[in-house]
């Protein structure tokens, strides 16, 4: 079953997983939060919000 399931990945993107490394997690328990703020910063500073910020400050 893996084997298929790595046959149909590889034919599809064959560099998805090339370089993958697996290593524990530098930020320990703050993982999560530190994900969740990073995520919630890039959307905040978007493209799209920032273009949206001068119409919400005038209303």
């Amino acid at each position: 079953m893996g084997q298929g399931l790595w046959k149909s990945t590889a034919s599809t993107h064959p560099l998805a997983a090339h370089v993958l490394r697996i290593e524990p997690s530098r930020t320990g328990e703050n993982a999560a939060v530190a994900g969740a703020g990073i995520l919630a910063i890039e959307h905040a500073l978007s493209p799209a919000e920032v273009d949206r910020a001068p119409a919400r400050a005038a209303s």
